[in-house]
């Protein structure tokens, strides 16, 4: 399961210089998808796409866009939240007790709608009991997001890194690649990971891929606004008493 935790403090130390690092993508227009998912009359508006997901509509290339890093734009945005429940879904899965394991990423998946974490176990769960056709509904899911973020970057730089919206997306993408890391490094808004075995290319005389980045500019950003709320709301406290 990815270690979130192992990158909490490092980003609590590194949003001291937020400003000064911060490293915005330039593939994804984060401000037009705000004013999109946000605004009532468009077709973008978040719940109009949340409807659309969980009724396993048709959803256009755009509409995925914004479902998944719309997200941060919406009172479900958590990205350091790991809920307990996908671990029950894990401990289910790992006793081969499909029909267990689907109720606790369903209940996590209704309230965290790209949450890749469950929609995986969910495909997962429904296909090893028989239901193939909603592992099916939840694979094509779960593999288009992945899609979108393998189309946001090509990984190779901090300028080209892949987008995600939290920090356990970079494992589920690192593990849908079978990729393993022998240690990593933030710098600004950027995850550096140093992989424990070089990538060789195609072409011979260029150099093995020895890293991968992933932009964390979202959750970065989230936790920065929620620190700078957070200490608004102690020196209000100190000034009434």
């Amino acid at each position: 399961m990815p270690n979130v935790k192992s990158l909490f403090w490092c980003l609590m130390i590194c949003l001291i210089s937020f400003d000064a690092f911060a490293q915005k993508p330039t593939s994804i227009d984060l401000e037009a998808i705000e004013s999109e998912v946000t605004n009532k009359k468009s077709r973008f508006f978040y719940p109009l796409l949340t409807k659309k997901l969980y009724k396993f509509e048709p959803l256009s290339q755009e509409e995925l866009i914004h479902l998944y890093y719309g997200l941060a734009y919406t009172s479900s945005y958590k990205p350091y939240f790991t809920d307990p429940r996908l671990k029950l879904s894990v401990e289910h899965l790992r006793n081969k007790d499909w029909n267990a394991a689907i109720n606790p990423s369903l209940e996590v998946w209704k309230s965290d709608p790209v949450n890749l974490e469950a929609l995986y176990y969910l495909m997962i769960a429904h296909h090893e009991s028989g239901d193939t056709t909603n592992a099916a509904n939840y694979g094509r899911l779960f593999y288009r997001f992945v899609d979108l973020i393998y189309e946001s970057g090509d990984g190779l730089s901090a300028e080209t890194a892949f987008v995600v919206n939290r920090v356990s997306d970079e494992y589920t993408m690192l593990q849908q690649m079978e990729l393993g890391i022998s240690s990593q490094t933030l710098v600004g808004t950027t995850d550096k990971m140093t992989l424990s075995k070089p990538i060789e290319r195609s072409d011979i005389s260029e150099e093995p891929i020895e890293h991968l980045y992933f932009n964390v500019y979202q959750p970065f950003t989230h936790m920065s606004e929620s620190l700078n709320s957070s200490t608004k709301k102690k020196k209000r406290k100190r000034k009434k008493r």
